[in-house]
């Protein structure tokens, strides 16, 4: 049985396929993850955190003394986990795009403007 996305029939349905590449296939493909998004997201944290909280004291915040009874190191830790959340969440809509191809198919030389 062959592949449908090498035929010419399936670029004639106006089907998009998304085609996920592993250039190195040595390591797979959660791995490669962990080390392109999570390491990433965890370092841009760390600094993030560093520099936000050098320039605000915690303490400041309202909410800080309602919910975390005055605990710097709660607010520190709190707020490196969200951040840490984000840029993962970032870093990783950015690695999946960085992995996802279009089909050779959909694209036409001729669509570029000529000069």
């Amino acid at each position: 049985m062959s592949d449908p996305r090498l035929s010419d029939e399936s670029s004639d349905q106006g089907r998009f396929d998304v085609l996920i590449s592993n250039p190195d296939p040595g390591r797979k493909l959660w791995v490669r993850c962990l080390m392109q998004v999570v390491w990433p997201a965890f370092v841009g944290s760390a600094i993030t955190v560093g520099l936000l909280f050098s320039l605000i004291d915690p303490l400041q915040i309202e909410w800080v003394h309602v919910h975390l009874n005055d605990s710097r190191e709660a607010s520190y830790t709190l707020g490196f986990l969200l951040l840490w959340i984000l840029y993962t969440f970032a870093c990783g809509v950015t690695w999946f795009l960085a992995i996802t191809e279009t089909p050779a198919a959909s694209y036409r030389p001729t669509d570029r403007p000529e000069h």
